[in-house]
């Protein structure tokens, strides 16, 4: 009996272990995706999205639970694939992206692609769900996942400055970005940063990413809206609006802290 005490608390610990990690956040992704397939759309989305949902339609960002469970359901298939997730020290966060699909009937050609990019966290009941989602369509051509890479942060502080919020982080960006234009992105990307971009392929890599900089304006106009940090400090996303003349689109950053400073893992930018 002695040896049950000890091991099920062992057991319960490997399986926690096991749920909050990059590939819990693989499986949900997947799921998300098949249950898409298989039962619509909508249902999908509602099974899946935290009440609280944000997703983005033509610059406005809305409460995409209630945009899905009160909107009839007009078809189509829609299918996508993880390609890059990234998951927090704290285990309760994290993000998905990697390509979609989107077709009139199984049947039917590709009507559309792209790639997605969820931001994913732990409900109280130890659930996955998604509480923002967003699409950058770069037409019909593509390739297939072929392995699935995944980012761990391993910060390992506990405190945040009092100072210190998701959208701080924003600002402070967004205030340098004013001062020195695109320089401001090749100062916070890593070898591990990732963008997404309307009209273009994702780029990965610190070479990637710095080709895809130099196309960036430098008279984009961030207005950013909500964002949230974790408890310890070593992740963020924020989400707002980006104005290039009367034109309204939506962007998506995700922050990782690294030592003293903040990196930009993820971006999704459309302009």
């Amino acid at each position: 009996m002695k040896y049950h005490i000890i091991m099920i608390p062992l057991v319960l610990s490997m399986s926690l272990h096991a749920q909050e990690s990059g590939e819990s956040i693989i499986r949900a992704e997947r799921a998300f995706a098949a249950m898409s397939v298989k039962q619509g759309i909508n249902k999908a989305f509602t099974a899946n999205f935290d009440t609280s949902c944000v997703v983005f339609v033509k610059g406005k960002a809305v409460n995409g639970y209630q945009l899905y469970s009160t909107n009839a359901d007009k078809g189509g298939v829609l299918n996508w694939e993880p390609e890059y997730v990234g998951i927090s020290s704290t285990k309760d966060i994290g993000f998905s992206t990697g390509p979609y699909t989107y077709k009139q009937t199984a049947n039917d050609t590709n009507a559309g692609r792209g790639q997605f990019t969820t931001i994913w966290k732990l409900n109280k009941d130890g659930d996955w769900k998604a509480i923002l989602d967003m699409g950058a369509s770069y037409g019909t051509n593509g390739e297939r996942v072929t392995a699935v890479k995944i980012f761990t942060s391993d910060f390992s502080s506990t405190k945040v400055a009092k100072s210190q919020s998701a959208l701080s982080i924003e600002n402070d960006f967004i205030n340098e970005y004013k001062k020195i234009g695109v320089l401001a992105f090749h100062k916070r990307v890593t070898r591990e940063s990732w963008f997404n971009r309307k009209n273009d392929h994702p780029y990965y890599g610190l070479q990637n990413v710095k080709s895809a900089i130099i196309s960036i304006p430098d008279t984009l106009q961030f207005t950013p809206i909500a964002g949230e940090l974790t408890q310890n400090g070593d992740f963020a996303y924020v989400y707002g609006s980006v104005t290039v003349h009367d034109n309204v689109e939506n962007y998506l950053r995700v922050w990782i802290r690294k030592g003293k400073e903040w990196k930009l893992i993820l971006q999704v930018l459309n302009w």
